[in-house]
């Protein structure tokens, strides 16, 4: 793990959260 994943883990969180609102975004356009 160590300082690579401290740095790494919030990217996949942030990346993650983004995928979701796309996918409500998409939901409520359609």
């Amino acid at each position: 793990m160590g300082f690579v994943g401290l740095m790494t883990y919030p990217l996949l969180t942030t990346i993650f959260d983004m995928i979701k609102t796309l996918q409500s975004w998409g939901e409520t356009l359609n």
